[in-house]
């Protein structure tokens, strides 16, 4: 997934692609003619890339754990999401990712950056 943030000293934009693995429990109770879809859990996840971009050029970001690194590679989070799918099998699903830990090495309770997101998914099970 791709994550991101802005810088406030100019106009930048962190752009973070990780790798992650979602451990959701799904419920689907029967609502109507098909299916409540209701999903949580953690994910884990582990930067595998990532670049501040501006007007003036891209920069790659380091990931590391020392002072002198921008992010720590490792992220966890909580995941939630609900939709409803339809009888037919076409499924339309909202999900949002809540990051626990803070991702910023030299980070203190003032300095904290942490992953959130959402996302919308339509699918057709066949």
């Amino acid at each position: 997934s791709t994550k991101g943030t802005n810088v406030d000293f100019v106009d930048t934009k962190a752009v973070l692609n990780y790798f992650e693995v979602p451990l959701n429990l799904v419920y689907k109770p029967l609502l109507g003619d098909g299916n409540l879809i209701v999903n949580f859990g953690p994910y884990l996840g582990y930067a595998i890339s990532g670049k501040y971009k501006n007007d003036i050029a891209d920069t790659d970001i380091e990931f590391g754990s020392d002072d002198t690194d921008k992010y720590k590679p490792f992220d966890m989070g909580a995941n939630i999401g609900f939709g409803y799918m339809l009888g037919g099998g076409l499924s339309v699903k909202f999900n949002a990712q809540l990051g626990l830990i803070n991702i910023k090495p030299e980070g203190d309770s003032d300095n904290l950056i942490k992953n959130n997101g959402f996302g919308l998914s339509v699918g057709y099970r066949f």
